[in-house]
């Protein structure tokens, strides 16, 4: 008889399957071809108050119809029956499933899963341990992360490509959960979590966006690269939103321990890690006050000493290296702004006669109620001649910024405080070109 597998994922409340509880299970069931058979989705109904929203998207009021843990196990026990159970960090998920049925009396289940994270590591030491990157190495299509549906089947999507790619590795036994099924009383039918149209919150924040930018920090080989992956997966959770407490971070130390991480391999790890958000936090040439406390937050969650001395040689480094150059925001432009390359066609600020049709309806409204804030000096045009161009094609040309802020273009000795509105808000940022190609098109030259 072949093997069927079936590829599953939790989102939880936390990370630590000790104190938080899994809020929505997702699985989908597959052949060793690949072929999907069926899917299994809900939300659950954990013990306690909702959490980590900002990762899963899952709401205090969505779970409310939702079946609690006890009410879904019969279900998904069948579901899993026979097969070979897939996780992408499966010591995370598989502590978690283990955590919950020791809380409802049941604990002789005999528990293991092919781990698609430490198999790919296996197979690729240098390459990614996040569960997209590793679709990506590959060129599979991704879904939605932290979705435990979506990851569900990006996981056995993985797995399938990874067991064609590898022959031999060890395949464990079916889980085996023997439920006393006389304490489960009646079952409660599953809530999917299309069924309350919940959609994943982006992420936001500048950490949020530091993290997402990371390399994939690992163990560089070595006897515990694979539990270095594990941890730094569930590290980014934790720190995603800064919400973390004394005991949280507590927490964080004694799950690396269970990982078989010393102390001292968890300091260099959390110093390796604190410095790539440094280099990515460096990169743009200018770290407000908000911006330097939110990676002051990161340090003291990891317990990082000195760590404005390390946030500065990490500038000097970048600076040094000639890859990019990092520059004050009061010296000039930043250097993430828009310069557009795209030919411009009928500009007012080119050094020849303008060709712009302003009788023209599409030229009137290109930049239809848009709101442009011009900040600095500029040697190809006045303060008053760039307000000309844009309320000539329909737009708006404020001196103050705020959310609305459309676009904000930045000359020479542009104003501290303006800009470091405009870094906390991410608005767009555009110098000459750029700004040349907003008359011209009404669109912002962003790729």
């Amino acid at each position: 008889m072949a093997t069927e597998y079936v590829a599953f994922d939790f989102e939880t409340t936390g990370v630590d399957p000790g104190r938080n509880h899994i809020i929505e299970i997702g699985a989908v069931r597959f052949s060793s071809e690949g072929v999907f058979t069926r899917e299994f989705n809900s939300l659950v109904r954990p013990i306690g108050k909702v959490s980590a929203s900002e990762i899963h998207g899952i709401r205090e009021g969505d779970v409310l119809g939702a079946p609690s843990f006890s009410e879904i196990l019969p279900t998904f026990v069948e579901f899993i029956d026979g097969a070979v159970l897939v996780a992408h960090n499966a010591t995370f998920d598989i502590g978690f499933l283990e955590s919950e049925l020791s809380q409802l009396g049941i604990h002789d289940s005999e528990v293991e899963a092919i781990c698609t994270m430490r198999l790919f590591g296996s197979m690729f030491p240098s390459g990614p341990r996040r569960l997209v990157e590793c679709l990506e190495f590959f060129g599979i299509e991704v879904g939605a992360a932290h979705q435990a549906l979506d990851d569900a089947q990006m996981t056995a999507k993985l797995a399938t490509r990874l067991m064609k790619e590898q022959d031999g590795f060890g395949i464990p036994n079916p889980p085996k959960i023997d439920l006393p099924i006389a304490a489960f009383g009646k079952r409660k039918a599953l809530l999917p979590r299309i069924s309350i149209r919940a959609q994943v919150e982006e992420r936001s924040g500048y950490l949020s966006s530091l993290i997402d930018k990371l390399p994939g920090v690992s163990g560089n080989g070595g006897p515990s690269a694979l539990a270095v992956s594990e941890y730094l997966n569930l590290l980014e959770k934790v720190l995603v939103d800064l919400e973390v407490n004394a005991q949280e971070a507590d927490d964080l130390f004694d799950l690396a321990d269970s990982y078989g991480l010393t102390r001292s391999e968890i300091h260099t790890l959390h110093v390796a890690f604190f410095s790539e958000i440094c280099k990515v936090a460096v990169s743009d040439g200018f770290i407000s006050k908000k911006e330097q406390q939110e990676i002051e937050s990161v340090a003291n969650i990891l317990r990082i000493v000195g760590w404005e001395e390390l946030l500065k040689k990490t500038q000097e480094v970048v600076t040094n290296s000639g890859v990019r150059k990092i520059s004050t925001w009061s010296k000039g432009l930043p250097s993430y702004a828009t310069s557009s390359e795209v030919e411009v066609s009928d500009s007012e600020f080119m050094n020849c006669e303008s060709i712009t049709d302003f009788d023209s309806e599409q030229v009137r409204t290109r930049l239809s109620g848009k709101s442009v804030v011009i900040t600095g000096e500029f040697r190809e045009f006045s303060r008053e001649q760039g307000k000309q161009a844009i309320v000539q094609r329909g737009g708006k040309c404020t001196s103050s910024i705020s959310s609305k802020t459309f676009a904000v273009v930045v000359g020479d000795s542009a104003g501290p405080s303006k800009l470091e509105k405009v870094s906390e808000l991410n608005l767009p940022v555009l110098d000459i070109n750029g700004f040349r190609n907003l008359l011209d098109t009404g669109l912002l030259d962003l790729d």
